[in-house]
């Protein structure tokens, strides 16, 4: 029914372990039509998969930095899965078996689709058995003290075969290719769903000790300023640049309905404004620009003044 794949952390720590052995576990509980593929050699997946029973790809394409492709792992994803119904997850995301109705729902109304959704953001510090638990019981108590993420935090991607399509030579965990994949699934035709009304996808709150230092590092800023070229660069921000408010449906009680709302509008009269200023951008050029809002701005002060 649904193969799961992931590229989880190095497990350096025993909190780290803990949050993805969280998440591994919750996959599984959901049912035995759940395939789990893990992707990677980082540190501890192996125990992981062992642990859990279930297929691991150690081998994967690496950037000149060791860092992976998110285009092998999509690529060896759909290959590997045993099922039409596919999904990437961080690897510590928990989920629960609502998730198995979304994607029939959606598969069932428009065949290709792409599913995300905000996650919620939850301190957890111990293991969860939810192979003895009930579910409902545990989502409950977990959403009792969550906070939803930011519109711009995609934690998920849930879709049939096909509807991603093949996907630039990102590196994982860097900037930007997830806001790119859902820009590149709109232009090609393909429904894209915010499932947050009905999906709790719960991030188990970490530090980001495995990129401690890399952020200000000349490995991490040069990857992320690989990814944004390769997405086509900051002067086509805001094109490329989609987020969960960008999503052409909504998924909700079971049903779907267009995304009309007036957050909805806001979102696409913010893209129309993006898009204008970068068209002109490119047709003036950036210093030529810059002179012309500030002739702008001037120009609607007076009318202002005027007004008064």
């Amino acid at each position: 029914m649904l193969t799961l794949f992931a590229a989880p952390k190095p497990m350096l720590d025993e909190h780290t372990r803990i949050l993805q052995r969280n998440a591994l576990g919750s996959w599984l509980a959901i049912g035995s039509e759940v395939e789990v593929i893990l992707f990677g050699d980082e540190a501890g997946i192996d125990d992981l998969a062992r642990e859990f029973n279930v297929r691991h790809v150690p081998e994967i394409k690496r950037n000149e930095y060791g860092t992976p492709l998110i285009s092998d792992i999509f690529a060896r994803g759909e290959e590997l899965a045993s099922n039409d119904l596919l999904g990437y997850l961080n690897s510590d995301i928990i989920l629960f078996p609502e998730v198995i109705t979304a994607v029939q729902d959606a598969y069932k109304r428009f065949g290709k689709f792409l599913m995300i959704g905000h996650r919620f953001n939850v301190d957890v510090d111990s293991i969860i058995d939810f192979f003895e638990k009930n579910p409902d019981d545990v989502r409950e108590c977990l959403m009792r003290n969550a906070e939803i993420g930011p519109i711009a935090a995609i934690d998920y991607f849930l879709f049939s075969k096909g509807a991603i399509g093949d996907l630039p030579p990102f590196a994982v965990g860097r900037f930007c290719w997830d806001n790119w994949t859902i820009w590149n699934t709109r232009k090609r035709g393909i429904s894209v769903i915010d499932a947050t009304a009905e999906i709790a996808a719960i991030h188990q709150n970490h530090d980001y000790g495995h990129v401690q230092g890399q952020r200000e590092g000349e490995q991490y800023l040069a990857e992320s300023n690989r990814n944004y070229e390769i997405a086509g660069g900051l002067r086509k921000f805001h094109v490329w640049s989609c987020k969960i408010l960008d999503a052409t449906y909504l998924y909700k009680n079971g049903r779907f309905y267009r995304a009309w709302t007036w957050r909805h509008f806001r979102r696409k009269l913010k893209r129309a404004h993006d898009f204008f200023s970068g068209t002109m951008m490119d047709l003036i050029g950036d210093d030529n620009w810059s002179i012309v809002k500030k002739i702008l701005m001037v120009e609607a002060c007076k009318k202002q003044k005027k007004s008064r």
